[in-house]
């Protein structure tokens, strides 16, 4: 009953303790229903960044899909100029208070958000404010 040589990627696959605790993860996410924490999350974090997209034509984009949402810095509005140095502000100054956000991209001015689903209301309404004040300290208006 072993598998053959190299057909196993990592010992955690083949672990009864393993599957049985996957198992009842995926039982729980169906009961506490994740997938619809995810809508409303992303719901919540897209309303607040559209919002700032208006306003600010240094935001290029927001985009995404449930709970993980990317919005893309620019420079005079243009897609074509990625803004790291803006993104890079943002980043920094987030960590500064409290926020840990990440920088993506090719250009690294995209600043991908995937906030935990069982996160409550509160905190994620503090850490979008945080956001929000260290988008508009890095762009200057």
């Amino acid at each position: 009953d072993a598998a053959a040589s190299g057909s196993i990627g990592g010992t955690y696959i083949g672990s009864p303790v393993c599957c049985v605790a996957a198992s009842a993860t995926i039982k729980y996410m169906k009961e506490i229903n994740l997938n619809e924490r995810a809508k409303q999350v992303g719901a919540t974090i897209m309303g607040r960044l559209k919002k700032l997209m208006k306003e600010y034509s240094e935001i290029g984009d927001v985009r995404g899909i449930g709970a993980m949402i990317g919005i893309e810095f620019v420079k005079n509005s243009d897609p074509r100029q990625p803004n790291s140095e803006v993104c890079g502000k943002i980043v920094k100054g987030c960590s500064e208070n409290g926020l840990i956000i990440l920088s993506a991209g090719t250009h690294k001015n995209i600043i991908r958000i995937l906030s935990p689903l069982v996160i409550t209301r509160e905190e994620l309404e503090k850490g979008l404010s945080i956001l929000e004040n260290e988008i508009k300290k890095a762009i200057g208006n």
